[in-house]
């Protein structure tokens, strides 16, 4: 039997650049896609059985035999995953490698991808981000549901530090968050205002948003180095600040057209080696809005 390969891919995401709680409890999210992907390849062989490598993608074997059941899929081979995001730092490593998996298997076994088919899913191991569609979208990550898909996509520049540690995703989203009514307005109020920016194209509007999301999470997943990157970030005129509300990830906003990015970003270096932090820098730009959807080719 001829041994068929099927990929597909999915972008991380560096955080959010909004999360809260809207006045009727329902916890919501804005994402942003970054140039890290997942990539899963399905190899069928006819085999009894199917394994994932690397075996420790525990997430990924669960989504599988679910997938498998849901669809009555004799789902027998090999999916290997190979990726670039960091895991527990809250740049969206599950959900990206659960999502290239189910484009690689749609592909092998000619489903239709539908992000709603994999929400019922994935809605089953753990809270989830909007990755399973493409480009920015506002996301109700517990219920594993769609708010709102924007058109706009800005080109940004995140000159980013990792504080370090881990994350267990599934365990912070267990945290109870005792917002404040007058917190969950303004959520509502930034959530309307991330909307008018989206229209507007104005990035230094959804900059500000971002940084006030982060002060207001701060009592949840308090960033060390919130107010250091606040000042650089004055000092630069930069957009504003965005974490990985559930991770190790906070960074400043860049333009990416920027005349003087190259100055920003060699501040921004400097600064943090200053702070015993080390510059990474993570993109977006237009090509991470296009469908990333699975490929096959017959060896």
């Amino acid at each position: 039997m001829d041994i068929i390969n099927s990929f597909g891919f999915s972008f991380g995401g560096f955080g959010e650049l909004l999360q809260g709680v809207l006045p009727n409890d329902k916890h919501f999210l804005i994402t942003l896609p970054i140039n890290l992907k997942s990539k899963a390849t399905f190899k069928f062989n006819g085999n009894n059985k199917f394994t994932i490598y690397p075996t420790c993608k525990e997430k990924v074997r669960i989504f599988c035999e679910m997938l498998s059941s849901y669809y009555r899929l004799p789902i027998k081979g090999d999916i290997i995953i190979e990726s670039d995001i960091p895991i527990g730092k809250g740049l969206s490593s599950s959900t990206a490698d659960i999502v290239a998996t189910y484009r690689a298997l749609s592909q092998g076994f000619d489903l239709k991808y539908s992000p709603v088919c994999a929400e019922k899913l994935m809605s089953q191991i753990e809270p989830s981000d909007g990755l399973l569609y493409d480009g920015v979208v506002a996301y109700y990550h517990k219920e594993v549901s769609l708010l709102n898909q924007f058109n706009y996509y800005p080109d940004l520049v995140i000159a980013a530090i990792d504080e370090g540690g881990i994350v267990d995703t599934l365990k912070y989203n267990q945290i109870r968050r005792d917002f404040s009514m007058l917190e969950k307005y303004e959520f509502e109020k930034l959530l309307e205002k991330f909307v008018q920016a989206v229209e507007m194209e104005n990035i230094k509007l959804i900059g500000d948003i971002s940084t006030r999301s982060m002060e207001l999470n701060q009592k949840y997943n308090y960033k060390p180095s919130f107010f250091d990157l606040l000042k650089i970030n004055l000092e630069i005129d930069g957009l504003g600040i965005i974490c990985a509300h559930s991770g190790t990830y906070i960074g400043i906003l860049l333009n990416k057209l920027d005349p003087m990015l190259s100055y920003k970003i060699n501040y921004c270096s400097n600064s943090f080696n200053r702070l015993n932090k080390r510059l990474e820098l993570f993109y977006t730009n237009s090509e991470l809005n296009i469908p990333w959807q699975a490929q096959a080719t017959g060896i």
